[in-house]
């Protein structure tokens, strides 16, 4: 994501709270913001172990594949619904 404009601190969360966003979500480290586009978007924290394990996936990707993942590949192979890594045909 190129750009990130956090969403207003006195406009209503948009998690539909009813709180205002500075006193609900934005609280809690969940930052509510506009991209590029102006489409609302949610980025949560994530913590040191699930940045490394995501770090680990991303380079198990690239040494299986030989090039970094792009936006439609799985890097998660364990899990449910997205079948295991493959050869590229």
């Amino acid at each position: 994501m190129k750009s990130f404009t956090e969403y207003e601190d006195i406009n209503p969360c948009p998690c539909g709270s009813q709180k205002s966003y500075g006193e609900c979500c934005k609280l809690k480290q969940v930052r509510w913001g506009y991209d590029e586009n102006q489409a609302l978007i949610k980025r949560l924290p994530i913590t040191p172990e699930i940045e490394k394990e995501l770090n680990d996936l991303i380079k198990m990707f690239e040494e299986y594949y030989g090039r970094k993942p792009g936006k439609e590949d799985y890097v998660f192979p364990y899990l449910s619904g997205f079948g295991r890594m493959r050869p590229i045909s």
